[in-house]
């Protein structure tokens, strides 16, 4: 992609826009019953090699993450769990019908009423993320110049949960991601310039590819998993006579929204 036919088209500001509606959208389906929130913290290596006539060598670059992702699916795993519709002026009908391994009718409701007793098995990963990437450019006299490149990112991923016995869950998924720049510098020395722009040979705003991540998820809360991105937009300019996409290796640390809220209520 020479370039980003969106902005040319339409300009900057309409497609801005539309990626905030787009991520609009997102929140506003977060908001359903079945969702999870989960906030997120990573550090990553991420890389953009180059390739062409003038390319440079390039290094990893390490960066920081703060993600708000949101799992959005259909709630299973509640089998077991009586959910009849008491009869009129008996609410206790729910629990007392049938099986039911909870020990009292306040412990019954209390799991049917709270999101963590529906685990999510399939469903789409979504979000608002603030990515650092960027890239290390060794030169010819072994001196070396440093992009970084922050983005606000949306994934949308297909997500599969396998919960074990030991209450933790396993999780993985993949799917296209879609990020806009909103900084970043470029440093060589003691001078700095914006890493966006054709006019000062800096990169395209607007990055796209495809992720996959797989990790683990605690009883209590915790989730711990690695992600990999691999970008397929060309986010060097064409005046440059070289070709660059990121690739992004992050680690990830991430606690229930939901949970933390409620730890701070206490």
């Amino acid at each position: 992609m020479k370039n980003f036919t969106l902005l040319r088209k339409f300009g900057k500001a309409p497609t801005v826009s539309a990626f905030l509606a787009a991520l609009f959208g997102m929140f506003s389906l977060s908001s359903c019953e079945d969702a999870r929130e989960i906030l997120r913290g990573s550090a990553d290596l991420s890389n953009a090699p180059q390739n062409g006539q003038s390319k440079y060598r390039t290094k990893i670059d390490p960066g920081a993450n703060l993600v708000l992702n949101f799992l959005l699916g259909s709630a299973m795993g509640n089998a077991g769990k009586s959910e009849y519709s008491p009869p009129s002026g008996n609410r206790e009908a729910t629990y007392t019908r049938g099986y039911s391994p909870y020990s009292s009718y306040q412990d019954y409701r209390d799991a049917i009423d709270s999101k963590d007793s529906k685990e999510i098995t399939l469903g789409v990963w979504t979000g608002l993320e603030f990515v650092q990437k960027g890239y290390k450019t060794t030169l010819g006299n072994n001196s070396s110049i440093g992009t970084r490149l922050n983005y606000l990112e949306a994934p949308v991923y297909g997500m599969y949960q396998h919960p074990l016995t030991d209450g933790g869950v396993l999780y993985g998924g993949l799917g296209p991601y879609f990020a806009y720049g909103i900084g970043g510098k470029t440093k060589d020395g003691s001078y700095s310039s914006s890493s966006y722009g054709e006019n000062n040979g800096g990169n395209k705003r607007f990055d796209a590819g495809l992720g996959i991540i797989a990790g683990y998820r605690f009883k209590f809360g915790l989730s711990v998993d690695l992600s990999y991105e691999l970008g397929l937009v060309d986010i060097a300019y064409a005046s440059e006579d070289i070709t660059a996409k990121n690739r992004t290796f992050s680690i990830n640390l991430g606690y229930s929204l939901t949970k933390f809220v409620n730890a701070l209520k206490k």
